[in-house]
């Protein structure tokens, strides 16, 4: 018996292999996707080994992608996953959704657990499991929660009481100089370098209604009553969810988790009438929340005694009348249907050399740490820190796993922003990949040090400097010659242009950033010191010829100069650099790249 999926039920339970079944329904169909693989139960070993993978760590992995990309088709536009993972497997599911979304998490959920097992003999127990949003596009749907306040927040911050009840008192006046705000009110002013929120009108008003709490000679205050207050949005630390299970919600299975963790994830990123996906559903924890929230649900699930159990449960959430609100399906209705989409990408790569790679990257981290605590915060010169630069970056070309090729995945990844790919220098498009890839690893795991990803991705940027400007003024200013009498005299002289000179008269082309950075400095146009070498104008003249007069402007060139001070050189010293330091300095760098490539590409198409 073969079913038409355009009259598929609102509610089915596929008695079947996840893949399988997923790979015939149709796409774009599901707004939530709840994916909680429980790999320890050997639920899905015989499927994930069907592939030609050596070990189970990569069986596991492969059919993890493999349904993660099936997920990712049958998500709507507004669609997210909530890819639930416990710290028991050391399989890296953070980083298979990645590669199979091509984007990292759109936000985290950690979920505490106060009555956590001890999972490893060797190993501190973990109280803590990591839930990953992966949205479908930037318009996913998102519902911000609050939770009520506890009774300590309510006594703490509620603390006065009038007829109308609890409430707080909140000051009258804002920050500024207003002058329609500055007036005196009831013998009142506002402080100095403020005024009143409130217009003369409508602090009358709230006067007039009981809203104001005069505190004797000290300024009045606005009350805010306990019972208009909104609530306190939730964050990404969820420890307000018991996980002992309720009695009436019990089941035999053993990794069952609340329907209060459920529903709070349905409501967070859906709405009445959307579509929950489970494609390993266990004991239908997310079939009853999505019931409860008034979704619809498709849910798969391939042992028959679970089954059975979600089925018992099904029929005890379904009043009587509605026992006919879902399909069970199996085999036998799906083996006539060809799959919708069995097409994968090949993402998930040895999972033995991701493991290499990440021990590579916490060495080098660990060796940064020992190098730059030789160093002071401080005053040290720009020598000595390019020379702790350098070796840190010999760490890194020698580094194993920045030996091998970047997977396309990771080019693909640099291609999404950048304008030209083929445009790059030959060694940039090793270092950008690279570092993407250096970026994920550390993203995978909390409070790591992101210097060694902010080297790898400035160095991208040195190297296109080096490479577009530097390299190409050498050989012009040599092959030109009228400029010889002027680097000599200006190698020989103390001025700030002296190394320049020097490097221009021996054809040196080994520039660090921050020789660089400081070169590019001197030809501000602003610059007293550009005014006094003719060698510097004549550089800045070149830059203008090859590029375009906007890279040389003084917001391309204190950018620069940011990027070096305020990431390539605190890489170097006794700092640690923070993922959202890291993004900044993706973005700085990203965006002059970008305008170095635009501006060769245009000045080129005027010659």
């Amino acid at each position: 018996m073969s079913i038409n999926l355009s009259v598929l039920s609102a509610n089915i339970l596929f008695c079947d292999d996840a893949l399988y079944a997923l790979e015939r329904l149709p796409s774009e169909s599901v707004s939530v996707a709840y994916l909680d693989p429980t790999w320890n139960s050997n639920l899905h070993v015989a499927s994930a080994g069907a592939g030609d993978c050596d070990n189970a760590d990569a069986a596991l992995g492969n059919y993890l992608s493999k349904l993660i990309q099936q997920i990712h088709r049958l998500l709507n536009e507004r669609g997210t996953l909530f890819l639930y993972w416990s710290s028991e497997p050391d399989l890296d599911a953070r980083l298979v959704a990645t590669q199979a979304f091509g984007t990292a998490p759109t936000y985290e959920i950690t979920y505490i657990r106060k009555l956590a097992a001890r999972s490893h003999p060797r190993r501190p127990t973990s109280n803590s499991d990591q839930i990953y949003a992966y949205a479908k596009s930037d318009r996913f749907t998102f519902n911000p929660l609050v939770r009520q306040l506890t009774a300590s927040e309510r006594s703490r911050y509620f603390s006065m009481s009038d007829d109308r009840g609890a409430y707080q008192s909140k000051i009258l006046h804002t920050t500024g100089m207003r002058p329609r705000r500055q007036f005196e009110w009831r013998g009142y002013r506002p402080p100095e370098g403020r005024s009143w929120a409130y217009t003369a009108e409508k602090l009358d008003e709230l006067a007039a209604n009981g809203l104001i709490h005069f505190v004797g000679e000290g300024m009045p205050r606005l009350k805010k009553y306990l019972d208009e207050h909104p609530g306190v949005e939730l964050g990404l630390t969820w420890d307000d969810i018991s996980t002992h299970i309720p009695r009436n919600e019990r089941t035999e299975y053993p990794y069952q988790q609340p329907v209060a963790l459920l529903d709070r994830l349905f409501r967070l990123a859906s709405e009445p009438g959307d579509r929950i996906l489970d494609p390993m559903c266990g004991s239908g924890t997310a079939l009853v929340a999505a019931h409860r929230l008034h979704r619809t649900w498709w849910a798969v699930e391939h042992d028959r005694d679970i089954q059975s159990l979600v089925q018992e449960r099904l029929l005890r959430e379904f009043p009587e009348d509605q026992r006919h609100g879902f399909s069970v399906l199996d085999r036998s209705h799906l083996k006539d249907l060809p799959p919708t989409d069995a097409d994968y990408r090949s993402v998930v790569t040895n999972f033995a050399e991701i493991e290499s790679m990440r021990e590579q990257v916490a060495t080098l981290n660990s060796q940064f740490a020992s190098l730059r605590a030789k160093m002071p915060l401080e005053g040290d010169s720009h020598g000595t820190t390019d020379e702790i630069i350098a070796e840190m970056e010999d760490w890194i070309e020698r580094a194993a796993f920045l030996s091998t090729k970047a997977s396309g995945r990771f080019i693909a990844v640099v291609c999404n922003w950048l304008t030209g790919w083929d445009e790059l220098d030959e060694a940039s498009r090793s270092f950008l990949p690279q570092a993407e890839q250096v970026y994920e690893i550390l993203a995978a795991n909390v409070d790591q040090d992101f210097s060694l990803f902010v080297l790898q991705y400035c160095k991208a940027l040195e190297n296109e400097l080096l490479s577009k400007l530097f390299v190409a003024y050498t050989t012009d200013c040599h092959a030109r010659g009228d400029m010889a009498p002027e680097i000599v005299e200006r190698a020989q002289g103390e001025g700030k242009d002296a190394p320049f000179a020097r490097k221009l008269s021996k054809r040196e082309t080994t520039y660090t950033l921050g020789e660089m950075s400081f070169i590019l400095g001197l030809v501000k146009p602003t610059g007293k010191t550009l005014a006094q070498s003719r060698l510097l104008q004549d550089f800045r003249d070149f830059a203008e010829r090859y590029f375009g007069q906007n890279i040389m402007d003084r917001q391309f060139l204190q950018q620069i100069e940011l990027i070096n001070s305020d990431y390539r050189t605190k890489a170097a010293h006794p700092y640690i650099l923070s993922k959202v330091t890291a993004d900044r300095c993706r973005d700085a760098v990203r965006k002059c790249l970008n305008e170095l490539i635009l501006s060769y590409r245009a000045q080129r198409a005027t010659e």
